[in-house]
């Protein structure tokens, strides 16, 4: 949906900054989410948004049921070279009434006495990929963090101390 014509008129309108869902670095995790880009498209539609000096504000999520290492050493990758402001993190959380939560009831990875109360967006405690054991999802996941967490301080940075 991102054009230089819909940028355009949207600058003209007074828009300043936008928010992408990206999601993650993967191709086959973008397919399965059902988002409709590739990853290739969603770098396009931010270099295009960067090139008009508009903010540029990024979602990414990890740990889906198809979460394997491979995709997310791609998500930390996108993460890590992405010319955006800032990265909005989340870990796949299931919600109830949803096809990913039927979908990982269906794995087994949701049993009867799930409670989505204890489950959040950034819980530590989400475990629903069954291609990576929970220690070292975790550790992956740790260093996906860390990555935000430096990508967004240096961002903080850069506007706090304007260039002179």
């Amino acid at each position: 949906l991102v054009s230089a014509r819909a940028l355009d008129a949207m600058q003209q309108a007074g828009c300043v900054g936008i928010q992408l869902g990206v999601e993650s670095g993967s191709n086959r995790l973008l397919k399965a989410m059902r988002k409709g880009f590739g990853i290739e498209e969603a770098l396009d539609a931010c270099r295009l948004i960067r090139q008009r000096g508009l903010r540029l504000e990024c979602f990414f999520m990890v740990g889906m049921p198809q979460e394997d290492e491979r995709s997310l050493a791609l998500t930390l990758r996108t993460i890590e070279e992405l010319d955006c402001d800032k990265i909005i993190y989340s870990i796949f959380t299931p919600y109830p009434g949803t096809a990913a939560f039927d979908y990982c009831w269906r794995l087994g990875l949701i049993g009867p006495g799930y409670a989505p109360s204890l489950h959040n967006h950034q819980s530590p405690a989400n475990d629903f990929c069954p291609r990576i054991g929970q220690k070292r999802f975790r550790q992956l996941a740790a260093q996906v963090e860390r990555a935000v967490e430096i990508k967004n301080a240096g961002a903080r940075a850069r506007a706090a101390w304007p260039e002179p």
